[in-house]
């Protein structure tokens, strides 16, 4: 069968895979086609990570699907440039501590992170490739 792998705001590659090839295997394909090591790729499914260990079989995943790539970077630091990268949870976690104490902050914070992940479920992969095509911009533009 064939599939597209499409890297969000990127390139994309057509692949003849059969139902029973695993997720890892696949990302090799991919590798070979998109020059992205397998460890730092992320294979969605209708907005779901896919499991190296899974076939596409076990996902359902038929003759002309369409599947999104999202790439890792390489290196695992935390920082960008001269900047510190924090998660939002910390940032978040930072900012309440300011006005709350502790055990109310973390109660906050996480109904806070709750509701951010319902919200961010609700948004479609287009949804969210506009909205990183705009940070990127926004990025280009302070830089």
């Amino acid at each position: 069968m064939k599939i597209v792998v499409k890297v969000l705001q990127g390139q994309e590659c057509n692949l003849e895979v059969l139902e029973e090839t695993n997720v890892l295997e696949l990302k090799k394909m991919v590798a070979e086609h998109l020059n992205v090591l397998p460890d730092n790729q992320k294979l969605l499914y209708m907005g779901k990570p896919l499991s190296d260990s899974k076939t596409l079989k076990e996902y359902a995943i038929k003759d002309g699907a369409k599947l999104n790539v999202v790439i890792r970077k390489a290196e695992d630091s935390n920082s960008v440039g001269n900047k510190e990268v924090i998660s939002l949870q910390e940032a978040v976690s930072r900012f309440l501590r300011k006005y709350y104490n502790e055990a109310d902050s973390k109660k906050v914070l996480n109904e806070f992170m709750k509701e951010f992940d319902r919200s961010l479920a609700s948004l479609s992969l287009d949804d969210i490739e506009r909205m990183s095509a705009a940070c990127m911009l926004d990025e280009k533009q302070i830089v």
